[in-house]
């Protein structure tokens, strides 16, 4: 089974599986904040602040990365990507993603739970930040002024040390496995990254984060990556168990290339009619957006969803197109207009309404 993590980063302006199951406890208010006058929890409230003066980070969390969870280094020039780094990512890309150890592994995702991870519940201490995830994965930030190893054992998820620099913590971390991704989309790391992560809450329901990734051996110059965080109340974690009742694996089969095979002629005219772009909410991940940018060049279509990149369809009938990680399937109404995309994979059909053309 793919775990949530890989839709939600899939599909993200880029879940799977249980697809960010519903949680035990879902009619249970959550005690100890602040309501509107008709009961809804009030995210705009000011943000909460401990006994020592801090502001609390606690909290059930939901990221939401944008392009970052798919593609780390969209912020970056090709220039800045080392060609091992390149042909990593190309061949993970080609291959479907079929070995990415955090979904068809079940390990630990490492990284990318910096930046674009599922529900987590963040207790905070003066001493230290524990992070629970719905995978069972978990992170400690330990505040207590301990300095980071020099040469640790690399881990899946790493070393963190954190301090406060006025109203933001700011957290390094450091020891992270080589074997696990940048991101869903494949980027790599080598053991030689190191992350540091400025987290601030805006208000009771929202964090501002920024975090800067510094990789000599696969990148040419660090790069910093803005995310934000919405607070999900009412509700608990429900565990969630990759490798239990497993069945999807076997049928992860083929190439990026297969998908031309069976391909067809779709007229200009018509392409030119599905240029535009497309956004949409991913079911069950408040505050995650699919964004789609549809091209047309030399008489083919060209897809970039969550800034994977600008990559060619192939089209299956003369409104449907494949691309890696399932189908689009172009819509419109009575007038023939095209209003939107159905986008089509094993975790179900996600609809993305034309925003402009």
């Amino acid at each position: 089974m793919i775990p949530s993590r890989f839709f939600a980063s899939l599909a993200v302006s880029v879940i799977s599986g249980c697809s960010v199951c519903h949680a035990q406890w879902l009619g249970k208010a959550t005690a100890g904040i602040p309501r509107l006058a008709n009961g809804d929890p009030n995210l705009s409230a000011p943000a909460p602040r401990t006994t020592d003066g801090k502001l609390d980070l606690s909290g059930l969390w939901q990221m939401n990365p944008g392009v970052y969870g798919v593609n780390a280094t969209t912020d970056l020039n090709a220039e800045d990507i080392s060609k091992a780094a390149l042909d990593m990512y190309r061949a993970r890309g080609k291959d479907l993603g079929k070995n990415n150890p955090s979904t068809y592994g079940c390990l630990p995702p490492g990284p990318q739970y910096r930046f674009a991870a599922p529900l987590g519940k963040w207790i905070q201490s003066p001493s230290l930040v524990v992070m629970f995830f719905e995978d069972l994965t978990y992170r400690q930030i330990f505040l207590d002024g301990r300095e980071l190893e020099k040469d640790p054992q690399p881990s899946f998820m790493g070393y963190s040390v954190g301090r406060w620099d006025g109203d933001t913590l700011v957290i390094a971390s450091s020891g992270l496995k080589d074997t696990t991704w940048l991101d869903n989309g494949g980027h790599p790391h080598s053991e030689k990254l190191s992350i540091v992560e400025r987290i601030h809450r805006r208000d009771f329901g929202h964090l501002d984060i920024q975090v800067t990734l510094d990789d000599p051996e696969y990148y040419r110059k660090p790069w910093s990556i803005s995310v934000a965080a919405t607070l999900v109340p009412d509700t608990e974690l429900l565990e969630f168990v990759c490798s239990e009742n497993e069945k999807d694996r076997e049928h992860h089969v083929g190439t990026a290339s297969d998908s031309v095979e069976d391909s067809i002629r779709v007229a200009v005219e018509t392409l030119e009619t599905y240029a535009g772009t497309y956004a949409g909410g991913v079911p069950g991940a408040p505050g995650v957006e699919m964004v789609v940018n549809v091209t047309v060049n030399n008489g083919e279509l060209y897809i970039d969803n969550a800034g994977r990149g600008r990559v060619k369809a192939s089209a299956k009938a003369d409104n449907l197109f494949t691309f890696i990680g399932g189908n689009f399937r172009f819509s419109s109404d009575q007038t023939g207009r095209i209003t939107g995309i159905i986008f089509e994979s094993v975790e179900g059909d996600f609809p993305l309404t034309r925003s402009r053309r």
